[in-house]
């Protein structure tokens, strides 16, 4: 998958004559594969029956180190994935209670930059009918606990009562449902992109159709800068800027449309990966004796 280039692995592999796919594997020209010093990287690389990339820059870097003949472009297995997790979506009753028929922005992944901006955000929009799910990429107590300060009325999920919450925050404070999450949302946040290690991951909120909002550390993330590209996504540096954006997607209802739709269709328009990979498998007979 991707990036996963062990030479010993794959050499006793290509030893036994066992038949070796990398799929979704994005290169950039960084990449030491590219490089003067770099013949063992492509070797490595040589060692693999077929390449599955996913876009054609990256079909085009493998062209230039002569080993084209190899691979073909199929696109990221993940679009399928977040897909097919869609599509077997299963409510959570504590959230629609939650939100009830106001707008939820639901912000997955998040780091304290993270929620520092949604902070101002939320002051800034306090007289607006929006709350605010916070699902932080760490829940460990010591960070839950910085959350209760940064929103004092906030509420937790653990604890939260059947009954009616006058609350506009929630935080999530277990694990395993954020790709669940964001069918809830008016809008989505994901996390990480105010750091320089980078954003997470934004294709499953975009299947849900809503627009989704990120930092602007997100270049080497290819479904990102489609998202953006395709006018599904907004990259925001501080909580005023976001703030400015989101009166406008309350005040003009066919801005958000036009957003929620693009972020549906991106998704959806760059789905087929496993179908190709499969074809390719079955092709070739790598599953028969």
């Amino acid at each position: 998958m991707k990036y996963e280039f062990w030479y010993y692995y794959l050499k006793k592999i290509k030893y036994r004559q066992i038949p070796l796919l990398l799929i979704s594997a994005l290169f950039r020209r960084d990449m030491s594969f590219f490089k003067w010093y770099g013949g063992l990287q492509r070797k490595i690389l040589s060692r693999f029956d077929h390449l599955f990339v996913q876009n054609q820059s990256s079909l085009e870097l493998i062209r230039e180190i002569g080993l084209g003949s190899i691979c073909s472009i199929s696109g990221d297995t993940r679009f399928d994935r977040v897909n097919a997790i869609a599509a077997g979506w299963q409510p959570i009753p504590q959230i629609g209670q939650f939100a009830g028929n106001r707008r939820l922005i639901v912000a997955g992944s998040s780091w304290p930059e993270d929620e520092i901006l949604l902070k101002t955000v939320m002051t800034q929009l306090e007289n607006t009918d929006i709350k605010l799910l916070i699902a932080p990429h760490e829940i460990n107590e010591k960070h839950l606990t910085y959350l209760d300060s940064l929103f004092p009325d906030a509420i937790r999920l653990s604890t939260m009562s059947s009954s009616p919450t006058n609350s506009r925050f929630l935080i999530i404070d277990n694990v395993g449902m954020l790709s669940r999450l964001y069918r809830y949302a008016w809008i989505c946040y994901i996390g990480g992109g105010l750091r320089k290690s980078g954003i997470h991951n934004v294709l499953e909120a975009a299947v849900y159709s809503r627009p989704v909002f990120f930092g602007p550390f997100y270049s080497k993330y290819s479904e990102a800068i489609g998202l953006v590209t395709k006018g599904g996504a907004s990259s925001v540096t501080e909580g005023d800027q976001m703030t400015h954006q989101l009166q406008e997607l309350i005040s003009q209802t066919a801005v958000y449309d036009t957003m929620a739709a693009a972020a549906g269709k991106f998704v959806e328009s760059n789905t087929g990966a496993v179908h190709l990979i499969i074809q390719y498998i079955q092709e070739k007979r790598l599953l028969t004796s």
